[in-house]
């Protein structure tokens, strides 16, 4: 089931896009709130993103995104924690 932006704006949620050729993900202005980001620039970088995850999450996280980039996996969904 697909999400609506209605459904995204009323329970808050950010959101992102990868383009998995360059490894940029462009943010929501929610995603830049959330995370504490500038929302200025809500392009991140693959490694500048994963900089930020914490390090004992780090090679769990890349799995993952291993796994959909390479079409393994066919959704991105992991948790981890994420330093501001």
């Amino acid at each position: 089931m697909e999400t609506t932006s209605a459904e995204i704006d009323a329970g808050r949620f950010g959101t992102w896009e990868t383009d998995l050729a360059t490894g940029l993900s462009a943010r929501s202005a929610r995603s830049c709130d959330i995370l504490g980001l500038p929302a200025d620039r809500p392009d991140l970088s693959l490694a500048a993103w994963e900089a930020r995850i914490h390090p004992a999450d780090r090679a769990r996280m890349r799995a993952a995104w291993d796994r959909v980039a390479t079409g393994v996996a066919p959704v991105y969904r992991e948790e981890y924690r994420f330093q501001r």
